[in-house]
């Protein structure tokens, strides 16, 4: 149940979630369908069209195509099981898919990673969406404009992963944030997450989460 709401509340709540996870797949399918379609069309254009315009209709279409991608992480559901899970190929469409995030327009988010990273085990669903509340919580906390930082790396028989937002502000029962709790309550022990919080006038808040790679 979401903290702080009364069981008809949450059950409404987790109703209306269930369509529009419904909603947003069948948007998703048929949004890869228009797209498959326009590059169907554009190799008809291909002979005697001007290439300039050409090059511009690929480049949007792309665009389309990325854009296309990235949704199919949101009605993604957890619960299929763990798996081996590159970060290297998972947090750059995660990213990617925040910075579409119209409350956070302002701020930046850069990615740094070890490519020797070992694979983690985890449900791959349930880790986008872990990502995607604790950068959430991490552009939050944040002053606007702030550039938060996503890195990965090995950390001692297991794999790290951290969200550092510089200049944030932890707010007092950190523990509590209803982001933090999401996070932890989505990976189901799969995850150790932690926050921290720096003072000083280089302070941060950050959230790192470590993984098995057995």
């Amino acid at each position: 149940m979401p903290a702080g709401l009364e069981p008809a509340a949450a059950d409404a709540t987790a109703a209306w979630q269930r369509v529009g996870e419904g909603v947003l797949a069948g948007v998703c399918h048929t949004l890869n369908s228009r797209v498959t379609a326009l590059w169907g069309l554009a190799e008809l254009l291909t002979e005697g069209a001007d290439e300039s315009l050409l090059a511009l209709f690929r480049a949007e279409l792309e665009r389309l195509e990325r854009l296309a991608r990235l949704l199919h992480w949101l009605p993604r559901r957890p619960g299929r099981g763990a798996e081996r899970v590159s970060l290297a190929d998972l947090l750059p469409e995660l990213v990617e898919l925040h910075r579409e995030h119209r409350g956070f327009e302002g701020t930046e988010v850069a990615l740094e990673g070890d490519p020797l990273t070992p694979p983690v085990v985890v449900d791959p669903a349930a880790l986008g969406r872990a990502v995607l509340l604790l950068l959430s919580a991490a552009a939050r906390l944040a002053p606007r404009g702030a550039r938060i930082t996503v890195g990965y790396g090995p950390a001692a028989g297991a794999a790290a992963l951290t969200i550092r937002a510089p200049g944030a502000e932890l707010p007092a029962g950190a523990d509590a944030l209803p982001e933090l709790d999401a996070a932890r309550h989505l990976l189901n022990g799969a995850s150790e997450i932690s926050v921290s919080h720096e003072t000083g006038s280089a302070g941060a808040v950050q959230f790192e989460l470590r993984f098995s790679t057995a």
